[in-house]
Formats: C-alpha cells, structure tokens, sequence
C-alpha cells in the first residue's frame, strides 16, 4: 500500500500482511526456496544532501513517512521468523509502462509546466520497472538459505531537474519551470489532507508524500546487488523515459 490514511492502515497491509504471508509459507509443509520482499529505499529515509557516501544496505533507518516506516516494520517482523530463507529488495523511485504516481508528474510536463517544490537542491535516484524486475528474479533464484538486502536504482545520481530535461529532450515539448515557494505547497498539502479526511481516496499531493518530495538526497549504493546478483542496469533515465512515453502514447496516457 502506497498511499493509506494513517500509520495504521501503512502498517496492516504492509508489515502484518507481510507477516502473515512469511508465516503460512513456512507452515505449510513445502519446501520454501526463497521468500523475496519488495521492501523500499523509503524503509532507510533520505540522506543528507551533501553525505559523504550514498545510501547503502547498512545505513541506520530513519524514515521520514509513515509509508517508509510501514516497510521497515515489514522487514523487522520477516528477519524474525525463523528459518525464513528471506532476500528484501529496496528500490528508489520506481517508473516504466503503466505506472501512475510518476506518471502525473510526466502529464504536468506535457501541458508545459515543470513545477518544484521550493529551491533548494537535491540528488535523485531512479530504476526502470524492468531493470528492477531483473534484480528481483536473481534474488528469487539465491541460493543462499540466509537474509540478503539490496539496494536497487539504475546505478546513477540525478539533480532535481533530470527528469524534467529528460521529458523535454524526448518528447521536444517546451516547458515552463517555476518554483513554488516551500510554505504555499506546504499549506495545499494540509488542506487537501483536510478536505480527503472522510473520502476513501487519498490526494496526490498530502503531507506525508510532501517528506519524500522535498528529501535532499535519495542516491543509493548498488554494490551489494551488483556483487551477489550480478545485477547490472541496462536503462539510464534516458532510455527507460523514452520506453515509458512511448507506452504512455500508445496506451493514449498522454
């Protein structure tokens, strides 16, 4: 669950769910392989922006979302059952064919606004849905009967406006880039969290997403992965944008 009204809601299907999965695939009686959990980097919380060395699998969590919170709490109940032959995959943002969160960011960008959020700086991180797929199926096939963590992004470190130049670059759509100030957006969060109190919808924009946006820094090691999983991205930003508005076209998205 990405989006959920409260901490409670976050931890039920996220971290008990995942709990009672664990637990009735060790009962069963089958001989269980591999149990692979889709954790997230929110579970560990942004770095500092001018950090020393990025985010790796043995940085000390400190999630800033009750979303992040929710998958560390996943993977702290999963380390403890026994016996379970566990690998938890992190990736950073996520995008490709079909996916929307991003997605309403690319659809602001083909009506010519490319909008931020304050003016400080940031570093970002990104994995294509393919090349986190490729991560996920080498942990599945681990034959290590012990935990393994990774730390999944396509292995680069974007600034704030890569993915706004990348739109542009493919699509050849002018754009106009404004930012809005901190405190204004701020203020739209909390009255939009005010206004979906009683709906069964959560808005796009809410205070908790608000953290994430405005972290400074999100870039990730992938060192472990590409050591134990052979893992190596084959999609930079460019060309796992330009798959994704190509589908987003075709599926008349955009």
């Amino acid at each position: 669950m990405t989006k959920a009204k409260n901490a409670a809601a976050y931890n039920l299907v996220n971290a008990e769910y995942s709990l009672n999965l664990a637990q009735a695939a060790m009962s069963a009686g089958i001989p269980l392989k591999r149990f692979v959990f889709l954790s997230s980097l929110a579970a560990l919380g942004p770095a500092a922006y001018n950090a020393a060395q990025p985010i790796t699998e043995e940085t000390l969590p400190a999630p800033v979302t009750d979303y992040g919170k929710s998958k560390l709490l996943a993977e702290q109940y999963l380390k403890g059952v026994n016996g379970l032959p566990l690998s938890i995959i992190r990736p950073t943002a996520v995008y490709g064919p079909g996916e929307k969160d991003l997605f309403v960011l690319f659809k602001t960008l083909s009506k010519g606004l490319d909008a931020y959020i304050g003016k400080g700086p940031q570093k970002l991180s990104f994995v294509y849905v393919t090349d986190l797929v490729r991560a996920t199926m080498a942990a599945l096939r681990e034959t290590d009967k012990g935990m393994t963590v990774y730390n999944i992004s396509d292995g680069q470190a974007y600034d704030r406006y890569a993915l706004a130049d990348q739109f542009r670059a493919i699509s050849g759509k002018p754009t106009f880039r404004a930012h809005l100030p901190l405190l204004l957006v701020k203020a739209i969060a909390r009255f939009l969290d005010f206004v979906y109190a009683n709906s069964s919808t959560t808005p796009v924009l809410n205070q908790e997403k608000l953290k994430e946006l405005t972290a400074p820094n999100w870039i990730c090691s992938i060192d472990a992965a590409r050591s134990r999983l052979h893992y190596q991205p084959q999609y930079n930003l460019h060309r796992g944008l330009a798959e994704t508005l190509t589908w987003y076209k075709e599926n008349k998205w955009l």
